[in-house]
């Protein structure tokens, strides 16, 4: 449905995000959605509340590298502040 589409900005969210797998979600379709939402955007943002980090969740969106940016309500942790320094992605709150 969307592999035919390119955009140049996409803002994708999650249900649960760890620095081990990465990017959560609870259902197959949501998932595959933003797996091919991430694909086929020029920079890709997550937006999570301040809950989704150190969360757990059944399967794996993918890892942080493709994203441009974080977005959320709170200052992460020092710790999250410096992984994502670390790899080179913009955290704003």
């Amino acid at each position: 449905m969307f592999s035919n589409y390119m955009v140049g900005k996409a803002f994708i969210s999650c249900n649960a995000l760890t620095q081990k797998f990465g990017m959560l979600d609870n259902y197959e379709p949501q998932k595959s959605i933003r797996q091919t939402i991430i694909a086929h955007a020029r920079n890709t943002y997550l937006l999570v509340d301040h809950t989704k980090f150190d969360d757990s969740a059944d399967m794996i969106i993918g890892p942080f590298s493709p994203l441009s940016g974080v977005i959320t309500d709170e200052k992460p942790s020092q710790e999250w502040r410096i992984f994502f320094k670390e790899n080179n992605i913009a955290v704003f709150w």
